[in-house]
Parts: structure tokens; C-alpha cells; sequence
């Protein structure tokens, strides 16, 4: 879901809305986002069922191809995704000098 959830993110669930939502909404920011059990791991993102098939369909700038599984045998709806808390930048691109371990000073308080 590149770039509105980035990998890192740490989201929250709502267990008791498990149900697909086909529901009208008018950007991508309105839609709802599922997290999804299959049997190869978890999937956070857009989701539509289609009979017995629960299709997801990636963000279009994710470079991803849409997966599908059969439903209940394949996979199970966690709930949907009510919350995410994410990084400011990258946690990977923070500078290696601001941690305690390389700077000598760093318990010095600033003058």
C-alpha cells in the first residue's frame, strides 16, 4: 500500500468489522483498508469480494499485481484497519551520529 502505508507502520484493528465494506467512497483515502490472514502470511490493504474469491487490490503506485484467494479456505479477514501510526521519515535514513552509541556528549545538555 506504498505510499499510504508504508512499510514499518504499526496498525490498529477493529476485530469486530470483518466484513467487506463495498460501500461508496470517493478517493483513495476513503476507502476502507482490511488486514487479511492467508495461508503464506498476512495482507494489509484494499480489498473486494468477488462470490467466494476475496480479491486485494494493491495502491497503483505500489507496482504491485492484485492478488485472490478462495474464501473460507485460503483466508480470513482480521478486521479492518481503524488507525495507523507511522514514521515522520524513514526509521532506516536517521543519521548513525544521533545515537547515544556514537556521540561521546550525548548526555551533555545543551548551554
Amino acid at each position: 500500500m506504498v505510499p499510504l502505508l508504508r512499510p514499518g507502520n504499526t496498525v490498529l484493528i477493529d476485530t469486530m468489522q470483518r466484513r467487506i465494506e463495498d460501500a461508496d467512497w470517493t478517493n483513495e483515502y476513503g476507502r476502507p483498508l482490511y488486514f487479511v490472514e492467508t495461508r503464506d502470511g498476512y495482507r494489509c490493504g484494499w480489498f473486494q469480494k468477488d462470490k467466494a474469491r476475496l480479491i486485494m487490490q494493491p495502491q497503483a503506485l505500489s507496482r504491485c499485481m492484485p492478488e485472490a484467494w478462495r474464501t473460507p479456505e485460503e483466508t480470513e479477514v482480521v478486521g479492518q484497519v481503524v488507525g495507523v501510526a507511522t514514521y515522520l521519515n524513514e526509521p532506516w535514513s536517521c543519521y548513525r551520529e544521533a545515537t547515544p552509541e556514537e556521540r561521546s556528549d550525548w548526555k551533555n545538555k545543551a548551554q
